[in-house]
């Protein structure tokens, strides 16, 4: 123990740096534990569109829609998403997963159907980026 503390007070700069991102990582994780949405990866996503027949929902911009999205997705703009719409209160026990270009918008929207009440909402870590990167098939609005 001594040495370890030898070590921190020469290195105190890295130290803090380790300090730092573990904290880092573990809020990132307890976020995503509480968050009530579970991420997937494209195979994961594949796999559940085949077998649970989940509803896809893209939450990109509309050009980013057009230009290229997984097939069958719906489009929902991410301001436009009511958990209590037609359209949507019919999934509340269905599986829902929720994907936008980077990954960055989709989290947002997938803890406000889980806020709703939906019971299966996942999330596709990577965004289409991740879906384009593993050579799977998208379609394009003309």
């Amino acid at each position: 123990m001594a040495n370890f503390m030898q070590f921190v007070e020469a290195n105190l700069i890295i130290s803090m740096i380790w300090v730092a991102l573990l904290v880092t990582l573990v809020a990132t994780e307890l976020n995503k534990l509480l968050a009530g949405y579970k991420s997937l990866s494209p195979q994961e996503l594949t796999r559940m569109m085949n077998r649970d027949e989940a509803t896809v929902i893209d939450v990109s911009a509309v050009t980013e829609y057009q230009a290229g999205h997984i097939i069958n997705a719906r489009h929902v703009l991410p301001s436009k998403v009511d958990p209590n719409s037609k359209d949507l209160a019919g999934l509340k026990d269905k599986a829902v997963a929720i994907y936008c270009k980077t990954g960055q918008t989709s989290p947002q929207v997938a803890k406000k159907l889980k806020a709703a009440g939906f019971s299966r909402v996942y999330v596709l870590s990577g965004g289409l980026s991740a879906w384009i990167g593993e050579n799977l098939p998208i379609e394009k609005k003309k």
